[in-house]
């Protein structure tokens, strides 16, 4: 018996794949973050592409508890693929708090951009600087994530804790409708600018961003890079914002197959245009930072598209 392999050829935006019907299908789950985020969008459109380009993989793109929950989801195969802060996967590899073990199952796909921390308060609050947060209500994130994380090390540089405050542990989307109507004095979120949230809370309530000193944060936690939030990134914001920032991954399990994860990484790669359009954020990302900075080892999968194209030598 001679066996028959069809070959098609899919032609999707003027460009031409090729798929094979002996290929068994198979799905994927991309975890994000809330939808009021930069990931959502960003991992929204790269599915559509999956989906409509591979000719075998199904791509869905689920909300999540963040980087702390996407640490935990993808080491466990409960999801495929995670954007993820670089210092939670440093964390979940090594061990450190808040995983009360190390978990190395996760390997990388791409490097991305700075997620930009962002502290904002009422603009109708004597709050102008980190430590004026102190006896302040100020939400930090929903339990066990990233966010808070991120906030505690900030506030650290400062030489404050959670004590300082009144903390509320609530996540981004309950964040802004508390701050709309005026039920804390402020938050903090980590993500790629301008953040969707955000920009619905400047349309409606005045408010502020504080600045973060670089030097003081990178000098303790090197994962930090110096940002700037440039004015009229938001509504009523009208210079400049210095801050830091963590730099994004997207990582998958370490089982994934490898002609799986070298296709979801070339239709990234090749639609690195459109991802930029569907998120400002997007647009820091070139193919050079794309493998730049990765703390994990690379999927096989990934590194063979990345040696291919004379990314990685």
């Amino acid at each position: 018996m001679i066996a028959v392999i069809i070959i098609a050829i899919v032609v999707v935006g003027g460009a031409a794949y090729l798929s094979t019907t002996t290929r068994q299908p198979v799905k994927i789950s991309i975890a994000t973050c809330s939808s009021a985020g930069a990931w959502y969008p960003i991992a929204g459109v790269w599915a559509n592409y999956i989906n409509q380009e591979s000719g075998y993989i199904t791509a869905t793109v689920e909300t999540s508890g963040c980087s702390s929950a996407n640490a935990y989801t993808v080491n466990r195969k409960e999801v495929d693929v995670s954007f993820i802060l670089g210092n939670m996967i440093y964390y979940a590899w090594t061990g450190h708090e808040p995983f009360n073990q190390s978990m190395q199952n996760a390997r990388g796909i791409a490097v991305i951009y700075p997620d930009v921390v962002q502290f904002v308060v009422l603009a109708d609050t004597n709050i102008y600087t980190i430590p004026d947060l102190k006896g302040k209500i100020f939400a930090v994130g929903s339990p066990g994530s990233g966010n808070i994380m991120t906030t505690q090390e900030i506030f650290s540089v400062y030489n404050m804790t959670f004590d300082d405050i009144k903390p509320q542990y609530i996540a981004f989307t309950q964040m802004i409708e508390a701050m709309k109507n005026k039920q804390i004095d402020g938050c903090t979120y980590s993500a790629g600018i301008p953040t969707a949230g955000y920009t619905d809370l400047a349309s409606v309530r005045a408010v502020r961003w504080l600045p973060i000193d670089p030097s003081l944060v990178t000098k303790k936690y090197s994962y930090y890079v110096p940002c700037v939030i440039p004015a009229n990134t938001y509504p009523g914001q009208t210079t400049d914002v210095v801050t830091v920032g963590v730099t994004d991954l997207i990582v998958c399990n370490k089982d994934l197959p490898d002609d799986v994860v070298y296709t979801i990484t070339k239709i990234f790669v090749q639609h690195l245009k459109d991802l930029q359009a569907a998120h400002p954020s997007m647009k820091q990302v070139s193919l050079d930072t794309l493998v730049k900075g990765m703390p994990i080892p690379w999927h096989p999968g990934a590194e063979k598209y990345y040696r291919e194209i004379g990314l990685i030598k």
